[in-house]
């Protein structure tokens, strides 16, 4: 390798990442314009996963094996960690709704 090799590789990944992350935008319009819109979670995903095998492909140019994989479990657990929180979020949407059902004195509304 050369001198140059760190940056030329930067350039390829990053080229590359912008590629794909363009191609991702365009291919979630044309699903939107086709009445089948991704979910925000799912874009997110898509997204995160493409940024992380970018920054892999170049840590692993670059002979370095242990960067990518903390990175992974770092995106893996804050992953989670979103997932968790749409539920909760689901969850506590459903409970205010029922809620909403009762009176103002507790009692449930009759229909």
């Amino acid at each position: 390798m050369t001198e140059y090799w760190p940056v030329l590789s930067l350039a390829i990944v990053a080229l590359t990442t912008a590629l794909a992350l363009a191609f991702s935008h365009l291919a979630a319009r044309h699903w939107s314009d086709s009445g089948k819109k991704p979910r925000r979670l799912v874009a997110y995903t898509w997204g995160t996963v493409i940024l992380w095998i970018a920054f892999s492909a170049w840590r692993l140019m670059n002979g370095d094996w242990f960067t990518p994989l903390g990175a992974a479990i770092i995106d893996v657990s804050g992953g989670l960690a979103v997932i968790l929180s749409y539920r909760e979020d689901k969850r506590t949407k459903a409970i205010r709704k029922a809620k909403m059902a009762e009176d103002a004195d507790g009692t449930l509304k009759k229909s």
